[in-house]
């Protein structure tokens, strides 16, 4: 073989080495990716959480999408320098036999791979450092941003001599896809001791539930009971809206600043059965701590509510003590096992006096968003009817203050109506289960977005009215607007 022949080998070997490269990166490049994520408000697993909310780096780096468009108009600029005839020869050069051993004469192939091998192992070394600081980060209850991700991934880089990657607001947001991580409000704040103490608190509730898990064999299901207390706000205004992408800023309106400062309280029971049991409790804001005789003889007489009064709107002992006379005890069997939360107003043992067939279980402080039912997932279901009650208010303009007195009632007995229906049987069952006190799913069930705005039908079916649906009952299943559901008091 003369210098010549040799030179052009070289020369060939150097062309399949960049076509094969050219071809690698070809096959190995990311695909474009388009997605439309619309999300509707309330939710109904998530009333209380602001979903998706992504930080503005979560966008696709406008600079990748040129880049690679630059990348493969250089690798076609490139392929045009060399004839058919000249790539012809380069495959079959490739595709040259040993007839000794009856494979190809050459490895370069495998040399590229291998370099590209290695590679790839320490990409996906950054990748296992940066969610492992991510879950440390999380584990902790400590902020985590995709500055934090990036800084990050760029020190693992250094650390493997890995000098070449970026850690590109791309890569931050491909990460993010594959570990199905989102940024999202901060929506309970503990402090660093209580963060701490979360393997002892695990231990609280993991003991807890087995005691009760053990007592539940002396009840039958429907004398398990749970009570909690919820405040409400006197307007209830939506955290959510449909607006403009790219808004700097999201207005929305309310009524009064006062009404969403000042609140009242309502205090459902339900049961282990899967029912809401008696009537709601609700303890009005007044000025004096007291009805006067003209507003008793004016009130609005709901015969599920039994309306009570303080001056900041909350319960204290003694309006417990009414609770438990005027509500408990005409609705719950003599006896009967009550699991409520660590309140200081519970904690009074003449109030349970009266009825000795009743065993009260406090459950440990810091755990009722795990164990409490109704904190766990009744209440946002209740809260969901609340909220779109006022939201319709606003947004048609009507002239009722959902703020007065009376219109608190009338909506809570609504509302307790609602929720009161068969068709959430399952549904109560689940908060209990999702607390842990039951181990087999009680099945499928509707959750009050399914069962009541989830409205097939373009106006309200009562005596032939024309207006716009707002709520389709739980209980007999008619659409209804709202004038026919609240003004006409629709109550089963």
């Amino acid at each position: 073989m003369n210098k010549i022949q040799v030179q052009e080998n070289l020369a060939e070997q150097k062309l399949v080495d960049e076509l094969c490269e050219i071809i690698h990166n070809v096959v190995t490049s990311s695909s474009y990716e388009v997605e439309h994520e619309n999300t509707l408000d309330y939710d109904c697993m998530t009333d209380d959480i602001d979903q998706h909310e992504t930080e503005d780096s979560e966008n696709e780096d406008p600079t990748f999408r040129t880049n690679r468009e630059g990348y493969f108009n250089e690798q076609k600029d490139f392929l045009q320098n060399f004839t058919l005839d000249y790539m012809i020869k380069v495959i079959n050069f490739y595709d040259e036999i040993d007839d000794r051993t009856n494979k190809r004469k050459h490895t370069w192939k495998g040399k590229i791979y291998e370099q590209h091998g290695a590679k790839r192992n320490k990409f996906n070394e950054i990748e296992a450092h940066v969610f492992d600081m991510f879950e440390n980060a999380r584990e902790n209850y400590l902020p985590a941003h995709d500055l934090d991700l990036r800084r990050w991934a760029l020190q693992k880089a250094k650390e493997i001599s890995l000098g070449d990657f970026s850690a590109s607001a791309h890569w931050v947001l491909m990460f993010k896809r594959r570990h199905n991580i989102v940024s999202r409000k901060v929506t309970k704040l503990v402090t660093r001791k209580t963060a701490n103490d979360s393997e002892e608190i695990v231990k609280l509730v993991d003991k807890f539930i087995d005691d009760i898990r053990g007592e539940l064999n002396n009840y039958r299901p429907e004398q398990v009971l749970n009570t909690d207390q919820v405040g409400l706000s006197k307007e209830l205004h939506s955290r959510r809206t449909l607006t403009y992408k790219g808004e700097k800023t999201t207005v929305g309106v309310i009524q009064s600043h006062n009404a969403i400062t000042h609140s009242y309280t309502i205090q459902p029971m339900i049961s282990l059965a899967g029912h809401v049991v008696g009537p709601i409790y609700l303890c009005l804001q007044e000025p004096s701590g007291r009805f006067g005789e003209r507003v008793k003889e004016n009130l609005f007489r709901a015969n599920n509510v039994i309306v009570t009064c303080s001056k900041s709107g909350k319960l204290d002992t003694t309006l417990v003590q009414c609770w438990f006379d005027h509500v408990f005890l005409p609705s719950t069997p003599r006896k009967s096992l009550l699991i409520s939360d660590s309140w200081t107003g519970h904690k009074d043992p003449n109030i349970y006096a009266k009825s000795k067939g009743c065993k009260r279980v406090e459950i440990p402080k810091n755990t009722t968003d795990q164990i409490q039912p109704l904190d766990v997932f009744y209440n946002r279901q209740m809260k969901s009817i609340i909220r779109k009650m006022y939201d319709r208010v606003m947004l048609d303009q009507l002239s009722i203050s959902l703020m007065e007195r009376n219109n608190i009632i009338q909506l809570i007995s609504l509302v307790h109506s609602q929720m009161s229906a068969p068709i959430f049987q399952n549904l109560i069952r689940y908060a209990w289960y999702a607390s842990g006190y039951l181990d087999k799913h009680p099945g499928s069930f509707q959750t009050v977005k399914d069962v009541c705005f989830s409205l097939d039908g373009t106006t309200c079916q009562h005596n032939n009215c024309d207006s716009s649906p707002f709520i389709q009952c739980s209980w007999c299943r008619k659409i209804l607007c709202f004038d026919d559901f609240f003004l006409s008091y629709h109550i089963h």
